[in-house]
C-alpha cells in the first residue's frame, strides 16, 4: 500500500529508502531557503496561505503570517491577479486573492545576484 504521509511520519521502509527520503526532505529545505521553488510545487493561481504552508513544512517552522507576507510582497515574485479563490482548491479559503509567480522578476534578479531568503 502506498500513501501519502508527512515527513514526519514516514515509517521504516525497505533497503537505504528511509535514508533517500531524508536526503530529499533536506535537499528541498536548502532549496527553498535560496530559490522560490515554492511556487513551482502550487498551481498557476495560488493564495498567500497556500504559500505560506508550503514554505513551513518544507522548512519545518512556523512564520508570522504577517511580516512573511511582507517579505514576500518587498520581493516582487508575487503578481496579484485581482480575483479571489472560490475555495475549491487544496487549501483554499473562498474569498482568499489569487496570486501567481512573477518569473520574470525573478529571472531580472537573479541576474543581479539575488537569493530568495525568508
Amino acid at each position: 500500500d502506498m500513501q501519502w504521509v508527512p515527513f514526519s511520519e514516514v515509517p521504516d521502509l525497505a533497503f537505504d529508502h528511509n535514508e533517500i527520503v531524508q536526503y530529499a526532505k533536506e535537499r528541498l529545505k536548502r532549496r527553498v531557503k535560496r530559490r522560490p521553488v515554492g511556487f513551482r510545487l502550487l498551481p498557476d493561481e495560488f493564495t498567500l496561505g497556500q504559500l505560506q504552508t508550503l514554505y513551513e513544512t518544507a522548512l519545518g517552522k512556523k512564520f508570522d503570517k504577517r511580516n512573511f507576507r511582507k517579505k514576500l510582497f518587498k520581493s516582487k515574485l508575487l503578481i496579484d491577479l485581482d480575483k479571489k479563490s472560490d475555495g475549491s482548491g487544496y487549501g483554499q479559503h473562498k474569498g482568499s486573492l489569487l496570486f501567481s509567480f512573477n518569473a520574470e522578476a525573478y529571472s531580472m534578479m537573479k541576474l543581479k545576484g539575488y537569493d530568495f531568503v525568508l
